[in-house]
């Protein structure tokens, strides 16, 4: 694919590359210089959303601190205290 560098130095990202990567308007992304060319990727901590096959995809990985047991054990907990008059 090619593409031009505008006089202010902006460059478009052609729109299938775009979808690909999920990226829109505002994302961040990390510039390398890598051989003798460029290379551009979603910043760290970006989008982990992307679009395979025209359907969006989660490629982050879940929250490492939730406990999902403890959590529903803390929220029947609440429940049955308030029901008790405890709150």
């Amino acid at each position: 694919m090619k593409t031009t560098i505008d006089g202010a130095g902006r460059v478009v990202v052609p729109k299938a590359v775009r979808d690909r990567l999920a990226l829109t308007a505002g994302v961040e992304i990390e510039v390398e210089l890598f051989g003798d060319g460029v290379l551009l990727r979603p910043a760290a901590g970006g989008s982990a959303i992307v679009v395979e096959d025209g359907v969006l995809v989660h490629r982050g990985g879940g929250p490492n601190a939730l406990d999902v047991a403890a959590f529903i054990r803390a929220a029947r907990a609440e429940h049955a205290a308030q029901r008790a008059g405890g709150r």
